[in-house]
This record gives structure tokens, sequence and C-alpha cells, in this order.
């Protein structure tokens, strides 16, 4: 297995309280942040101890651990899709490379149709896309599944 710290996002700078407020009513009412992936996806604590992993590029929010011991044994399992690898490894080859804070992003998510492809990929500020992506979740969040979405402005 590669080093997980080559696939994570660090920056202890952040106000995390108001970068993931746009992603109420999908995440846990309460969390604390355990680890994000260089693409944003974050892996977040519940008060009960069960880890739940917020994918932003497919708009969703799943438990995957009752705790962090269970979900340090499934690691290994699921390292790749968790951590994103294959794609991250891409973008490292294509000279995507990441600066203080920011983090790999969809110009269009995938979750409205977009590639997980390089065309597809940018680099950006991690608060600024966690924005953006939970603005565009609050907007569609009630819509029946299969509804046409136009992204305008974002």
């Amino acid at each position: 297995m590669a080093d997980t710290g080559d696939y994570l996002f660090v920056d202890n700078s952040l106000d995390w309280a108001k970068v993931m407020n746009n992603w109420e009513g999908l995440t846990p009412e309460a969390f604390t942040i355990y680890l994000i992936n260089r693409f944003g996806d974050a892996f977040l604590v519940d008060l009960d101890g069960a880890v739940h992993m917020l994918d932003i590029g497919a708009c969703n929010c799943k438990k995957v651990a009752g705790n962090k011991d269970q979900f340090v044994a499934l690691l290994n399992e699921h390292f790749g899709n968790w951590l994103m690898v294959n794609a991250t490894n891409a973008c490292v080859d294509a000279g995507m490379t990441l600066g203080q804070g920011e983090c790999y992003g969809y110009k269009v998510p995938p979750f409205l149709g977009g590639k997980i492809d390089l065309n597809n990929i940018y680099v950006t500020k991690l608060a600024d896309y966690h924005q953006k992506m939970g603005r565009i979740y609050q907007k569609i969040k009630d819509l029946p599944d299969g509804t046409m979405v136009e992204m305008v402005g974002e």
C-alpha cells in the first residue's frame, strides 16, 4: 500500500465549520473532521463515533465504519477508492501540483454527469470548492432523480 499521507489534504488553518456549512442535511447533524482526501472528500466522525464519507463527486454521505478502529481496519481494502488513488496519481503525473489549502476539483461534478477524467479536473482552494459544491447540493437536494440541471454561474 502507498503512503496514506500522499493522498490526504492537510491544513489546520481552515474554519471547518464555515467550510462545511453548505452540506447541512447531507452530513451527520454533529461531527468532527477525521480525514480529507485530495479531492476534498471528507471522513467525518459523528457523536456516536461512527465514520462517514462525504463524497463530493457523488454528492452523498455514507457511513463507512462503526468507529475509527474499524475505519483503519477497512482502509487497506478501500484505500484506492476512498483516497482516490488513481485519480490523484493521474493528476500528479500530469503536473497538477497542489499548494497550501488546495485540492483537486471537478469542473462538472460526477453527480451532474461529469467524468473523473483529467479534462474535468482542476486545482482549486478546498474551502471555495466545498462552498461551491455545497451550494449546488442545497439547490438540487429536493429535485427528483433524473431532473435535468444546468450549471449557470457556478
